[in-house]
Formats: C-alpha cells, structure tokens, sequence
C-alpha cells in the first residue's frame, strides 16, 4: 500500500505520468510529512483535481507497487560497496559456459546500477519552485478576466469589521506566508496549505478551534463542489504587527451546472508568534 515509507517515490512516480517531470524535493517532503492515516484521503483529493478516475488510480498504485516489488534499488551513495552477487563457478566445461554466465550476471548487475543511477539523476534535476503548484485553467471554459481570492465559496457568519491600514512596514514573512497559502489553495496542495496554519488554529471563517482532520474536510468539501478557483490582483496590507489583510476576487466554477462565479473577498489573518495563521476570516 502507498504509506509513509513510499509515498515520495509514489509523488514522483504520479509527477513523471502527469507532467514527464519529477517532482520537487519540496513538494515531496510536504507529503512525506502526512500521517499513513492521512495519505490515502490527500491522494484521493489529488486524483479528483488532476482529473484521474479511480480505476486508473488504482492501476496506478497497482504498477508503482509491482515496480517496487520487482526492482531492489541500492541505497544513494553505496554503489561502491554494492557487492554483485557470487555465483558457484564449476569447472570450466567445454565452451566455457559457466565464465560465460558469469560475465552475464555481472554486465546485469551494472547495468541494473547505471540504470539506478541515472533514475536518481534525473529525480534531483532542477525543476523551478514557480512550476510546482498546478495550473487548473482549463482552456475550453470561458474565463472572466478579474481578479480572485482565497476565500471558501460559502458563506460567512463570523466576519469583522474593517480596519484601517496601518503605515508600519510589512513584515516579508508573514506576507509571503499569505502568498504561499495562495499558491496552494490554487493548486489544491493539502501539506502545503496546512504547513501556514498553526498547530493550534483558533479560527478557520465560521469554525472555531477546528482540528486538522476538520480543516482538511472543510477544504474537500469546497473541492468536489467547485473547480478552477484562483485569486487575481491580490492586494495585502498590513492592520498591526500580527494582523494582515488580505483583498481580492475570487473566481470559481459551481461544478454542478458549470457556472462561472467572482466574489470580491476582504479576508484577515491573525499571526501567532512563530508566524503561522491562528485565525481568519471574512472582514466586512
């Protein structure tokens, strides 16, 4: 099964079918840092945004475990001390078959390392963290040119009043913690998302002290109804030195009748010490 032990080869492997790429070395730590009991829901968010059904889904799994089951892969950094296995050489018989089989094993064994070898090459090669999240455009739906924003289509009862901007400077990390959780609502990345908020988030819109697994739930939820929702013309502006907010439009499809939908959103997040997000929510 796709577990913790395996779930970065499996991200890689599902990258190269998608994209003939591998996948980032952030992009797999992120979901090596899920729970066994978390991958298996994260995947099935996975397959639904990148359009894989689960009969293909599971012949997926199904050829990366084979695969796994099939190849014994040498640890990164060991070629050296790989010892190629001993075979009992008899006598040499007429024709020298056994030298000759030999020679076989052997040339399988290396080739089995280059091909190993190569493998791991081109896993590291460099792929740009700006093509790390995925595009959901799909060209074949018309689009409104405006901007969008990360609010949830639902709507909000616990919302605040506005604040006016305060003219300190804005602190680089916490805006590019926004910045990053943009990014990763867009792009559906569940690891990603959760890594901006705090272990101990106090507020998520109109749910209070939400654990993980009800953060999570609330995100699918918004995915299986809507597609392609982005944020356009982001503006954020610093209220206090923990509190940002954060305008947009925010542009959906209802996947149910394929309705394109824009909401001008006003969103606030508050910051704990170790700037992560402890609360947000829609600001009136």
């Amino acid at each position: 099964m796709i577990s913790s032990k395996n779930i970065r080869e499996y991200i890689n492997f599902l990258h190269m079918k998608k994209y003939s790429a591998p996948a980032t070395e952030d992009l797999k730590s992120r979901w090596a840092a899920l729970r066994d009991d978390e991958i298996a829901g994260q995947l099935q968010g996975l397959y639904l945004h990148w359009g894989i059904d689960s009969r293909t889904a599971q012949s997926y799994e199904a050829a990366f475990l084979q695969f796994q089951q099939s190849v014994t892969m040498p640890e990164a950094g060991n070629f050296a001390s790989q010892q190629v296995p001993a075979y009992p050489v008899q006598p040499a018989k007429a024709g020298g078959s056994n030298k000759t089989i030999v020679y076989l094993s052997v040339i399988i064994a290396l080739l089995g390392i280059c091909g190993f070898m190569f493998y791991k090459m081109s896993e590291r090669s460099a792929v740009s963290p700006l093509t790390d999240t995925v595009s959901t455009a799909q060209p074949d739906r018309q689009r409104a040119d405006i901007p969008q924003s990360a609010a949830p289509p639902a709507k909000v009862k616990d919302t605040a009043t506005a604040a006016t901007a305060s003219p300190g400077k804005r602190d680089p990390q916490k805006v590019k913690v926004i910045e990053t959780l943009l990014k990763a609502e867009e792009a559906r990345d569940m690891p990603g998302i959760l890594g901006c908020f705090s272990a101990n988030l106090q507020q998520y819109w109109d749910v209070k002290n939400p654990s993980q697994s009800e953060l999570m739930n609330r995100y699918n939820n918004t995915w299986t109804k809507t597609s392609d929702n982005a944020n356009h013309d982001v503006r954020i502006e610093r209220i206090s030195d923990n509190v940002y907010d954060m305008y947009s439009v925010y542009e959906y499809y209802i996947n149910k009748d394929g309705q394109a939908k824009s909401v001008n959103t006003h969103v606030r997040y508050i910051f704990d010490d170790n700037n992560k997000i402890i609360r947000t929510f829609g600001v009136n």
